[in-house]
């Protein structure tokens, strides 16, 4: 049984809530003092679904972990200063450098780990790119994260090696069948994209691959409508503000499409398989992936300030800082909800992402400071303990997938 099969089996059961196993990977420092010395003892039973084969390999990932989420950025000697505090933050920094050097990450497992951030559900998929330069690297990140109501998580990435230029369909395809190969089409309900994200080749992927799609298409695209006749998007909204048009040609292939004049000479230009008049709102959740890539920047971690120039290093360092912000994330989506919901501001938008929330939450906890949920914390753990040895007696895995 592969490990992607063994987690969408697990992800079928009704069992309880999975965000809570999360917990189970973050281990309290040795000053704390709020954590059951019974839950504490049981936290080395989580070990039995690793992200490394031996124990050392297992560390660096928690102190590369937590340390992200002490140090507020990427940079490897900030990181280091909460690493261990048993060595010389220069020791720390060495042993880090070899763990991204070195170590060969399963971007499988992390997946399915990071894919327990969410709530469940039937997901959205929202496919973009950011790029930054440092030097004379230039750095161009091909992302695709999962989103599920009010949460979203990096899932799958690709560091494109092309200059800072667009994708190719096989970049986006190949992120896109891995995440099919995890999650199951049934769990898949939408994938969204941006204009550069376009093509007759990639609407001809996601037709043949059964991937509901919303499209947000360049205005030079063309649409042929049903009694043959040939219009530009401009020449359609001459005479109407909005308009809806279902199965028409459009990239090579028959799709629905909004139409929409915005502000200025801009318009909304919108195809792809769901009723065209659903088509605007579920464009909107795109907007989840831009809020997630503000967290793992300059609202974040910070990571266009990391000096790392080689590339494989650097999708090492991603997942890093996605497993760091999905604690933090989950973190504060369950203080939000069992302790005090975030204020909202006079604008109706909350005063502080569940991301901001949790990682403050984790900081404290992480620096020996006891919670005020500390006996939340305890339950969390000890039925996400019981829970995972249900599971596994259940399913009977093969032992080679957590070795």
């Amino acid at each position: 049984m592969t490990s992607a099969l063994l987690y969408r089996k697990i992800l079928a059961r009704p069992v309880l809530n999975k965000e809570k196993l999360i917990f189970g990977v973050l281990k309290p420092s040795k000053t704390s003092s709020s954590m059951n010395p019974k839950v504490r003892t049981k936290l080395k039973n989580f070990d039995r679904v690793p992200l490394a084969t031996n124990l050392a390999r297992q560390k660096c990932f928690v102190g590369a972990v937590t340390g992200l989420i002490q140090a507020k950025n990427v940079q490897l000697p900030q990181i280091a200063k909460h690493f261990n505090d048993q060595r010389t933050p220069q020791a720390n920094e060495r042993r880090l450098q070899a763990f991204l050097t070195d170590y060969a990450y399963d971007y499988q497992r992390i997946a399915m780990l990071v894919t327990l951030f969410i709530p469940r559900g039937r997901v959205t998929l929202c496919l973009d790119r950011t790029e930054w330069t440092f030097g004379q690297c230039e750095v161009n990140i091909l992302m695709l994260t999962a989103r599920c109501g009010e949460v979203a998580i990096p899932l799958f990435w690709d560091l494109l090696d092309n200059h800072s230029g667009n994708s190719a369909v096989e970049d986006r395809t190949k992120l896109l069948d891995e995440a099919i190969a995890l999650l199951g089409l049934d769990r898949i309900g939408l994938l969204v994209a941006d204009r550069e994200f376009v093509g007759a080749q990639w609407v001809k992927a996601l037709l043949a691959r059964q991937v509901g799609f919303c499209l947000r298409l360049p205005r030079t695209h063309p649409i042929r409508l049903r009694n043959g006749e040939v219009w530009t998007v401009e020449a359609l909204l001459a005479d109407k503000a909005e308009r809806y048009y279902q199965q028409v040609l459009v990239d090579g292939q028959w799709l629905n499409v909004y139409l929409k004049q915005l502000n200025g000479n801009d318009l909304l230009y919108l195809a792809g398989t769901y009723p065209p008049r659903q088509l605007g709102v579920l464009y909107r959740r795109r907007w989840s992936i831009e809020v997630l890539f503000q967290c793992l920047k300059e609202r974040g971690f910070d990571l266009e300030s990391t000096h790392l120039q080689s590339l494989p290093k650097l999708k090492k360092l991603l997942a890093l800082v996605g497993l760091a912000y999905g604690f933090c994330l989950v973190a504060g989506h369950a203080c939000h909800r069992k302790l005090s919901p975030i204020s909202r501001k006079a604008h109706g938008y909350k005063s502080q992402s569940f991301a901001r929330r949790g990682k403050d939450e984790l900081e404290a906890w992480l620096g020996g400071k006891p919670l005020a949920a500390s006996t939340f914390w305890e339950e969390s753990l000890e039925r996400a303990y019981r829970w995972l040895n249900l599971q596994l007696a259940y399913f009977r895995p093969n032992p080679e997938i957590f070795r």
